[in-house]
C-alpha cells in the first residue's frame, strides 16, 4: 500500500562521506524540519529495503535539506547518490496518522519516553496522533506492557490494540518507531 511507504520516493543527493554530510531532495515545502531522522536504503532482494545508514536533517531550504550522516551500518556499502531515505512517521505528500496502544509510560523501551513525549515529537515532524485507532490511522504504535498488579498485561487486554486488530490496522513496535524521533 503506497500510503504506508512513507518517504520511499525521496533520495540522497551529493553525499560527502568524508565530511559525513549529504543533501536530500525534499525541503520545507514538503514539511521537512531540522532534527527529522531518516534511514538511508537501497532496494535489495524482492524489492525490500536494505538499510545503509542513519541521517538527521540539519538545515532546511524550500526544496532540499542538508543532512548529517550519523551512523553508517556497513562501511563496505557506502551511501551513494540516489539512495532512498525512509521514515515511516513522515510522508512528504500528507501527514502520517498514528495512534498508540499499550502502556502510557512504558519502562522497558529505549529511549524510555512516555506516550505523551513520543506524541509531541511525532506532531513536531508534521504527523498526526489520534487518541484511539480508527479507519484514518495508518498504523498503531504498540508500547510494551509494563507491570500490572505484579503480572504482565497481555496485548488483547488493551482496547486500542483490540480495535486496531479488528480494523486490520498495521501494528508497529514502539522500540522500532521511536528511533526515528531523535535522541
Amino acid at each position: 500500500d503506497s500510503r504506508r511507504t512513507a518517504g520511499a520516493g525521496t533520495r540522497i543527493l551529493r553525499p560527502d562521506i568524508s565530511n559525513k554530510i549529504a543533501f536530500i531532495d525534499i525541503g520545507s515545502r514538503d514539511r521537512v524540519v531540522a532534527g527529522l531522522k531518516f534511514l538511508v536504503a537501497r532496494r535489495g532482494n524482492q524489492g525490500r529495503f536494505e538499510y545503509k545508514a542513519c541521517v538527521i536533517v540539519k538545515k532546511v531550504w524550500m526544496t532540499y535539506a542538508e543532512v548529517a550522516i550519523t551512523n553508517v551500518f556497513a562501511t563496505e556499502i557506502p551511501v551513494i547518490e540516489g539512495d532512498f531515505i525512509v521514515n515511516p512517521l513522515f510522508n512528504k505528500h500528507r501527514a502520517v496518522v498514528v495512534a498508540f496502544a499499550g502502556e502510557e509510560k512504558p519502562l522497558r523501551l529505549r529511549p524510555a519516553w512516555s506516550v505523551e513525549e513520543a506524541a509531541r515529537r511525532i506532531t513536531e515532524i508534521g504527523s498526526v496522533v489520534k487518541k484511539e485507532p480508527d479507519l484514518d490511522v495508518d498504523f498503531v504504535i504498540w508500547t510494551e506492557a509494563g507491570m500490572a498488579s505484579g503480572a504482565m498485561k497481555q496485548q488483547n487486554q488493551y482496547d486500542a490494540f483490540k480495535k486496531a486488530t479488528l480494523l486490520e490496522i498495521p501494528i508497529a513496535e514502539a522500540s522500532e518507531m521511536f528511533r526515528f524521533l531523535g535522541d
